[in-house]
């Protein structure tokens, strides 16, 4: 469709508050959304995107010889740890991704562990920046983008 110079002026100035509000409001929980979405992945495939974990030594243990299947590492019996993955908050057009369970940083970073001196944990990273999450959040920041530019003509 064909504008006039009035109707293009009109056009760029609706885009442009649609574009403010989308800052704003809209690309912190697309961000949020997708970095969730990437951290769970993570955590099902058991890997920080493709740096597998380290194995777990029980797993393999004379206590698991015969069965049937052999549970993901992280998992626990509850699964409450990849469950958690889950918190966000929205501050400066900003989403800041959390699990609220207090051993998720222990198994995320390697840290220590254990009562007294305890043992460090190796290292199972689940959540950090990347830049496969920054494309995918890229990537669905721009399909919303221009979702608006063409929508509002």
């Amino acid at each position: 469709k064909k504008m006039n110079p009035d109707q293009f002026k009109k056009h760029l100035n609706a885009v442009q508050i649609q574009i403010k509000t989308f800052a704003k409001k809209d690309a912190p929980r697309i961000a949020g959304k997708v970095a969730i979405d990437h951290f769970k992945e993570n955590f099902q495939n058991e890997a920080f995107e493709k740096k597998k974990w380290k194995e777990v030594k029980r797993r393999k243990s004379k206590y698991t010889k015969g069965a049937k299947k052999i549970r993901k590492i992280l998992t626990g019996d509850t699964g409450d740890l990849g469950r958690s993955i889950e918190n966000a908050k929205y501050t400066n057009n900003t989403a800041t991704i959390t699990s609220d369970l207090p051993y998720s940083a222990v198994h995320n970073e390697g840290l220590r562990a254990g009562r007294g001196r305890g043992f460090r944990m190796p290292k199972r990273q689940f959540m950090a920046h990347s830049s496969k999450l920054a494309e995918k959040t890229e990537k669905e920041i721009i399909k919303k983008l221009d979702n608006i530019i063409h929508k509002t003509k």
